[in-house]
């Protein structure tokens, strides 16, 4: 469990018997489109056209106004990106707020996270249970791409989890009908009911000369798990099982 492997990772300071965004790691990037890798080969392209880009010299709008670089300053990217909570500390500011600093850790790599006293206020239950409990979170928020490495500055958490339920209308797998053993079939029913839940499941069987679309009956609607998503995968041996 991710429990387990968070009180692993507190004793030997690595995680032993697997990593708890493994079952995540490519739903996530898929769903939410960034990984720690991505932000930071953002952040590298950013500075690298900083670096490249000519100095201008400011001159005056038609409005009188200084125009230098600061005046066109790139908009905001904001980002939602999935990860564990680590290396967290709680500071005070000078006007007596509670703020915190945390490292979000995928598979790829940590990027800082910066939870102001506002945003800390509201999700500081939800971000100390995943440290906890070692759960992989949701965070979305802008990030601060500096001279350094990038920094998310939080506005919102929730637990990967109930987000990625609230996401999920239907599990889809993709067959192709000279591949399929039936004893993996067999296989698939099983682990179908073993992880009953209330979303339904879908097969397309597809080759060159033949498409059928079947919607398996509500017996078999599923949780809709990233660890549901592995298991069928697993029985195929390969990705077949798509979220829509």
């Amino acid at each position: 469990t991710s429990k387990k492997l968070a009180m692993e990772k507190g004793v030997v300071g690595f995680y032993v018997s697997g990593h708890p965004m493994e079952a995540w790691q490519k739903i996530c990037e898929h769903w939410l489109g960034w990984s720690t890798e991505r932000l930071k080969t953002v952040a590298q392209e950013k500075a690298q056209v900083k670096k490249s880009a000519p100095a201008s010299q400011a001159t005056e709008s038609s409005w009188g106004e200084p125009m230098g670089m600061n005046r066109f300053r790139a908009p905001k990217t904001e980002v939602k990106l999935a990860g564990l909570m680590s290396e967290f500390r709680e500071v005070t500011t000078k006007k007596g707020s509670r703020m915190a600093f945390a490292q979000v850790e995928d598979m790829k790599g940590k990027v800082e996270a910066v939870f102001f006293p506002d945003t800390y206020t509201a999700v500081q239950e939800i971000l100390k249970q995943a440290i906890v409990e070692g759960e992989p979170v949701v965070l979305s928020g802008e990030v601060e791409f500096g001279d350094e490495a990038p920094k998310v500055l939080v506005k919102t958490v929730e637990f990967a989890a109930e987000a990625h339920r609230n996401r999920v209308q239907q599990v889809i797998i993709g067959l192709a009908p000279a591949e399929v053993s039936p004893d993996q079939l067999r296989e698939l029913k099983k682990q179908l009911l073993q992880n009953r839940g209330k979303c339904p499941v879908r097969i397309d069987f597809r080759d060159s000369t033949f498409r059928m679309r079947l919607d398996l009956p509500k017996t078999l609607c599923v949780v809709a798990t990233p660890q549901t998503v592995q298991q069928i995968n697993r029985i195929f041996g390969k990705e077949v099982v798509s979220l829509l």
